[in-house]
């Protein structure tokens, strides 16, 4: 059962943060560095204070008295003597219940493209966090998750690590409103070992990049990437050594984004934490949010759960409700468990799709794609930009350039840019009647290359497939436009802002088989469709241009 925290009392109604930049900006001689988010919490923390001692001279012997560290110290003792005015209109303006909820709650980072307080939900209600237990939010950001757990779990010990000084400044002030309850280190923890530390429960903020040098005090941690070839991703850097700071039998959440989950590079990282049973289940939350990884102790299967196109972008609290009831009960139709076995005769892709795919997907009978396909190639992938530019025609030649934009519903457009010549090193990418053209980037577009006079080379940025000789084209491209085929091209492309299939994955995606006269029957009513809705199209575009012409 999941333990509920204990609310803060009463719903207040707290200052907006702008409406105390324009109080700042009204104070005679105010400097313009001063106005950003950690002294805007400064000044609410300060007028919260006043708000109590009712004295400027107490608030000032309070800071030297009961805050750790003599920058932030100074910092705030700075934010006192200059924007005292300020601080005393807030303090007559608000409670100091009100002025504290505003400080608990208030987004100081500026990292984030959606709220985090449904997104925090989520965590602890995955985390389960129980009386008496060590709570660690490693990469604590601006504090708003360890301040959360400290104010609403009385029985909790909080521990924060952040390395940046306004972290520390931050941290301390939302600390301080809740009797130091939140333990703020300074520190970067790949650059110190916490592992004595033996949390319960972790929770890693987001790190994303390359680290340019692998600063890991802790041998364990060295020793786990000590294989990996390469620069070391920043999201498994500070998830393993999150993990390694959790006691067994805790729990360790992270957050990383799609392609750590499916790329090459870093499957070797995937197979270790998969063999030593690390992995506990994944959640794959909208893109701008990431994917949620779960690390526990002894598990032979990882728990799956794709709602990347079912929630909101930004999560509402019935979508968390809803996470929370499928990842807790095992249930759902995009929910499945997969055994480590299997992840391992799937590249240890880790990818929830991936495995959901067969489970939406159910043909009796079925081919793959590499079934049908005599090669799968990429297109003229050294053909560069400026090199394209100089090549090009303004007049009609017998050489001819394809992109993904040139794909149409109906297949390719008429009159494809034409280019002066094809050099011999890209001889091989030219185009042959029959072959199908996939884009490698979604949204994802499918056609089939006529007969034409002219020759055609595509870009490095479609798949080009040459069938079997006997197998019919269309039918291959037909499934692959098809609701059922597109599913699968979403399913098993990867990325963050722009998804990506790779041609390992491209052969995967199942064809459901029937006969070759159906094949044919289907074709056939197909082209006969796309003719008809081509011929609307274009009358469409003449009705309109008739139209236009009216007033002419």
């Amino acid at each position: 059962m999941i333990k509920q925290p204990t609310q803060l009392k009463d719903s207040l109604h707290t200052p907006h943060f702008m409406e105390v930049e324009i109080f700042m900006r009204e104070v005679k001689g105010y400097d313009e560095k001063d106005i950003y988010m950690p002294n805007k919490l400064a000044v609410l923390f300060l007028a919260n204070r006043y708000s109590e001692f009712e004295s400027f001279a107490k608030t000032k012997e309070y800071i030297n008295t009961n805050i750790v560290g003599e920058s932030v110290k100074e910092r705030l003792l700075n934010i006192l003597e200059k924007f005292h005015v300020t601080i005393e209109r807030l303090r007559n303006r608000y409670k100091r219940k009100e002025l504290q909820q505003g400080i608990l709650e208030w987004d100081v980072s500026t990292n984030w493209h959606y709220s985090r307080d449904n997104f925090h939900k989520l965590i602890l209600g995955l985390l389960n966090l129980q009386d008496n237990e060590i709570f660690l939010n490693q990469n604590a950001d601006d504090y708003k998750l360890a301040a959360k757990v400290a104010a609403e779990y009385e029985k909790v010990s909080v521990y924060g690590i952040e390395f940046s000084p306004d972290a520390e400044y931050v941290g301390k002030i939302r600390s301080a409103v809740i009797d130091n309850k939140i333990n703020v280190i300074t520190e970067d923890a790949l650059k110190k070992d916490f592992s004595d530390l033996q949390a319960d429960k972790i929770f890693c903020g987001l790190q994303t990049g390359f680290l340019d040098e692998r600063p890991f005090a802790n041998d364990k941690l060295e020793k786990f990437f000590e294989n990996t070839l390469g620069r070391v991703c920043r999201e498994w850097a500070y998830t393993i050594s999150a993990m390694l700071n959790q006691k067994p039998g805790g729990r360790t959440i992270a957050v990383v984004t799609n392609p750590n989950l499916t790329n090459e590079r870093d499957k070797s990282i995937r197979r270790k934490l998969i063999e030593a049973g690390k992995i506990e289940g994944i959640i794959s939350l909208p893109e701008r949010i990431g994917n949620i990884i779960i690390l526990s102790d002894n598990n032979t299967s990882v728990k799956m759960l794709d709602v990347s196109e079912v929630t909101s972008r930004n999560l509402n609290e019935m979508d968390v409700e809803k996470i929370l009831d499928c990842y807790t009960s095992s249930s759902g139709e995009n929910f499945i468990v997969v055994t480590n076995d299997m992840i391992s005769t799937k590249n240890y892709i880790l990818n929830p799709s991936h495995y959901l795919i067969d489970k939406k997907i159910t043909f009796d009978k079925f081919n793959r794609i590499i079934d049908y396909a005599q090669s799968i190639r990429r297109g003229a992938q050294q053909l560069r930009f400026d090199e394209l530019r100089e090549i090009k025609s303004d007049i009609p030649t017998d050489y001819q350039y394809l992109t993904a934009q040139d794909i149409t519903e109906y297949g390719l457009i008429e009159n494809l840019p034409y280019i002066k010549y094809i050099d011999k090193k890209y001889q091989k990418d030219i185009l042959q009647e029959g072959d199908i053209i996939i884009s490698k980037f979604a949204p994802f577009k499918v056609a089939v290359v006529p007969k034409t006079e002219c020759k055609i080379i595509a870009s490095g940025n479609l798949y080009i497939i040459k069938t079997y000789e006997g197998k019919n084209p269309y039918y291959l491209a037909l499934f692959l436009k098809s609701k059922a085929g597109m599913m699968q091209l979403n399913a098993f492309s990867s990325g963050n802002n722009v998804k990506i299939i790779t041609q390992r994955d491209l052969e995967c995606i199942k064809i459901p088989y029937v006969s070759a006269e159906e094949q044919n029957s289907l074709v056939e009513e197909y082209l006969s469709l796309t003719a008809e809705l081509k011929s609307i199209g274009n009358r469409r575009e003449e009705l309109i241009n008739k139209i236009e012409m009216l007033f002419a």
